[in-house]
Order: C-alpha cells, then sequence, then structure tokens
C-alpha cells in the first residue's frame, strides 16, 4: 500500500477539498473481505475530502506513506497544538508517525522540517515541565526525533546532546 509520493504536492491548492482518489494519491479499490484493519481504513477514507479527515486517519495514512505531502502538514498543524496527543494508540502516536515520515519528504520540505523540530522541542519542554507523559516509549521517541532532527536541548555527563529524560 506504500505510495512514493512523499515530497512537495504538485499543487496544494484547493486540496482539502478533495480525497487522496482525486490527489492520485491512492488508487480506488475495492475490499475482498481478508483486509486488514488498517487496509478497511484506508479503504474508508480513500474518497473523504481531505478537511475531513480525524487526527487517527491521518495517523493511518502517514504510517501507510499515502498521502504524505498533502497530509504531513495538517498532522504538523494538530502537533503544533499539542505534540502530545493520542489518535488511538497511546499519547504521541501522531508525533511518532511523524518522526517517522521518510527523510526524502523532510529534506525536500524545509519549512515543515523546521516546523517539527519546534513542535519537538515543545514536546521536550513539556516533558521536562511534567505536563506530558514521560514513560519509556515516548522518551523512547522523543530521542529518536531528536536523532533524527539533529536536535540538541541539554548535554549528559558524557557531553551528548539529548532531550530530557524525567
Amino acid at each position: 500500500m506504500k505510495n512514493s509520493a512523499v515530497t512537495k504536492p504538485k499543487s496544494a491548492k484547493h486540496s482539502d477539498c478533495r480525497s487522496l482518489v482525486d490527489l492520485g494519491q491512492i488508487p480506488d479499490f475495492d475490499l475482498t473481505g481478508s483486509e486488514a484493519g488498517f487496509i478497511e481504513k484506508i479503504h474508508s477514507v480513500r474518497k473523504k475530502w481531505l478537511r475531513d479527515f480525524t487526527p487517527d486517519e491521518i495517523r493511518v495514512c502517514i504510517a501507510q506513506e499515502i498521502g504524505v505531502a498533502f497530509l504531513v502538514p495538517k498532522a504538523l498543524a494538530i502537533l503544533n497544538g499539542n505534540p502530545w496527543i493520542e489518535t488511538e494508540h497511546y499519547e504521541g502516536d501522531l508525533l511518532k508517525t511523524c518522526i517517522d515520515v521518510p527523510d526524502e519528504y523532510w529534506r525536500d520540505n524545509i519549512e515543515k522540517r523546521d516546523l517539527m523540530k519546534e513542535i519537538l522541542l515543545t514536546a521536550n519542554r513539556q516533558v521536562t515541565d511534567g505536563e506530558a507523559p514521560n514513560g519509556r516509549q515516548e522518551i523512547r521517541d522523543l530521542e529518536r526525533g531528536f536523532r533524527k532532527f539533529e536536535l540538541n536541548t541539554e548535554h549528559d555527563e558524557g557531553g551528548k546532546a539529548s532531550p530530557a529524560t524525567s
């Protein structure tokens, strides 16, 4: 199901009133009855206007690299307001999905990459201040994000930069 269209969209103009099928991000398809849950979810949203996507639908499509060029900006808008939003699995699952977006997207979308860095720094501050989850999974995701986006906030005793771990 993965789609290689992860760079800049040809035209983002009016994309909110179009579907993934309309935008050429996924072919229209019929279900056979034996699909996994995420395939059923993608099938159910394939013709839905992007403006009507829920955070979880955005997460699922991005995780499958479907509509990345159109959906990552929507995800970043959500994360900018709440980096630790829980869409279905755990607090920060949308943040983790955006961290996992292929490097190609971030290289080709510098402004979005800079926004993602700001979101990661905000998420780190929230953990440090005790305003966000600080479980093992969340901290691992944050650490991976810091490595991928080459962020530094503090230095441990070995001089190595890392996010705050409460």
